[in-house]
């Protein structure tokens, strides 16, 4: 919450271009639940565990750890290891500062098993109990992400991976390459969330992880969508309504249903067609052709941007979505919607309390900016 009403000056500054809200990229105010996986058997190089430690300690170096009962915004970080089987070595609650999460770290991987058997199956098994095991009513709305370190791929039971992710938990692997199994990045990232597979190799594999951890911690309320474009993750969410209603309507829907709610906002083609995409998907076809109450409206002849309650954001000609001949010149027409002609759909200005059509809403991703207390976990 703290960079909307920034983003909103700076964009509003702006005559030309209005840009996105991202994700929140605070990681002092990261709140995540975490598990550190480590192989730790007998054929893991000394070097590579010493190594392994670094990283994680400078990973979470930023992050405050543990619990407090006044502030929500902080990270419990629970600690596995795993050779022939996986041992919980901190559960979720252990660590209550940063410093007592690096002197463990470093303390265990200081040296390693006699077993020379990695299990990581066994790992992943044990990893997901520590979840299970810290559940705790008042960080439901927490997510959840393993991240495993390792130089070995060997037997990789894809299932189990699956089986965690499907409980909507992430998994982010940095591998340590074993040379000798040039297969061995390939198969670890198999068992990864997407593009959250990583190299001890990579330029920058610390900000890697940290960027995987900020990106679990940038996500929807429950029932709404993140607006994802092929290269970006916003820190937006939107929620498509079909319920007929007129434009006046629905932006009190939007402001009232969700904190920091609104109705669409529409600055590029591809969130144009990303929008319409997501009605089309929650919109029976019996309903066609789709008509849906969008945030552009007038104000004394100047057309705005819905916002948040208490703001507004003066409409920019930078990206122009207008059906032929609009918009026509009415005070009584001030509002806008989207109407379908042919295989898309155009801007048409209407009247505020007449016309039911369905609904675009927009608010903010829950992230490192923005704490969702009741947003519900997968």
């Amino acid at each position: 919450m703290k960079t909307f009403p920034f983003l909103l000056f700076f964009i509003g500054a702006c005559s030309t271009s209005y840009v996105e809200r991202p994700c929140g990229s605070d990681l002092t105010n990261l709140w995540l639940d975490v598990v550190l996986l480590v192989d730790n058997s007998a054929g893991m190089n000394q070097g590579t565990l010493n190594q392994i430690a670094a990283t994680i300690s400078s990973t979470f170096a930023l992050v405050r750890i543990g619990t407090k009962p006044d502030d929500p915004k902080t990270t419990r970080v629970g600690l596995v290891t795993y050779n022939s089987i996986g041992t919980i070595v901190a559960g979720l609650d252990t660590w209550n500062s940063t410093q007592e999460l690096m002197d463990t770290v470093y303390t265990t991987l200081s040296s390693k098993s006699t077993s020379s058997y990695s299990n990581i199956n066994d790992g992943l098994r044990i990893a997901h109990k520590v979840f299970s095991q810290g559940i705790k009513p008042s960080r439901k709305n927490y997510r959840r992400i393993i991240l495993v370190y390792t130089s070995f791929s060997n037997n990789i039971s894809f299932q189990i991976s699956n089986d965690i992710k499907d409980a909507g938990i992430y998994i982010a692997t940095t591998g340590f390459p074993d040379f000798d199994d040039p297969f061995f990045l390939r198969n670890l990232a198999q068992i990864a969330s997407p593009h959250f597979n990583f190299s001890s190799t990579d330029m920058n594999v610390i900000g890697e992880m940290q960027s995987a951890l900020l990106e679990t911690n940038c996500f929807c309320p429950f029932g709404w969508t993140q607006y994802i474009t092929s290269s970006t993750r916003f820190g937006v969410c939107i929620l498509s309504t079909p319920f007929s209603t007129t434009w006046s309507g629905a932006q009190h829907d939007c402001r009232n249903s969700v904190d920091n709610g609104y109705l669409l906002n529409e600055y590029t083609q591809e969130k144009h067609d990303f929008a319409f995409q997501l009605v089309k998907n929650t919109t029976s076809p019996v309903y066609t052709p789709y008509h849906y109450h969008i945030g552009l409206f007038a104000t004394n002849g100047v057309w705005n941007w819905d916002q948040p309650m208490g703001r507004s954001l003066e409409f920019s000609q930078n990206y122009m979505a207008w059906g032929n001949g609009l918009p026509t010149p009415s005070s009584s027409a001030s509002a806008v919607w989207n109407s379908q002609k042919g295989n898309g759909v155009a801007w048409y200005n209407i009247g505020a309390y007449v016309g039911g059509g369905g609904y675009v809403c927009e608010t903010i991703t829950c992230d490192t900016d923005n704490f969702c207390k009741n947003a519900k976990n997968n």
